[in-house]
């Protein structure tokens, strides 16, 4: 993970200044120290040495540990955020797709809208460059896909009466007195023919 923080050497450098002066001290009082020692003194200030040495080494120890302890942490919190911002970004993404979800049904509602629109409607009105205005209209039209299923019962009121009597005229001359047709009567007509 990218972080804007400095490395933690430079970091643990920076925070404990006043440890590394007293480790260098220690340095100092090292370089000074007898290389052999010869009498009691000699141990003494080496003894006190290295109890002071080993001493700011915890203590470095101790400083590194909870710096890292921190960092640790830190991290931690930087992964429950992530994973909260991961998880509101499934809410954001799961809202966005329901919004895009939403749109889509209203697109699809206007749509079924303009597809039970009477076509005129769909028209509209056009004027042309001449100044011609151009409308649509509705008109029902039809189509016969089998003439024997159709009720006449329920076309009686739209036939003219000279239709109807061409239509039985056809009826007689086709079936003569063979079959009965309810509501007329068929008879023979004798008439002179001369030539």
């Amino acid at each position: 993970m990218l972080s804007n923080n400095p490395p933690i050497a430079d970091r643990l450098a920076v925070e404990n200044t006043d440890l590394l002066a007293e480790v260098d001290g220690l340095a100092k009082r090292a370089n000074a120290a007898p290389r052999e020692i010869r009498t009691d003194a000699d141990l003494d200030e080496v003894a006190r040495l290295v109890t002071d040495a080993r001493a700011k080494a915890a203590e470095a120890r101790r400083k590194a540990e909870e710096e890292a302890a921190k960092a640790r942490a830190e991290a931690q919190r930087q992964r429950e955020i992530a994973e909260r911002a991961s998880e509101a970004a499934r809410v954001k993404a799961a809202s966005r797709a329901e919004d895009r979800a939403g749109n889509a049904e209203a697109r699809a509602e206007a749509a079924d809208r303009i597809a039970a629109a009477p076509a005129a409607d769909l028209i509209g009105q056009t004027t042309t460059a001449s100044g011609a205005t151009a409308t649509g209209k509705t008109i029902w039209s039809y189509e016969v896909t089998d003439y024997d299923l159709i009720p006449l019962d329920l076309l009686r009121p739209y036939l003219k009466r000279e239709h109807v009597e061409a239509a039985i005229k056809q009826f007689v001359k086709f079936h003569n007195s063979t079959k009965p047709l309810a509501g007329v009567r068929i008879f023979e007509d004798i008439r002179a023919s001369i030539r």
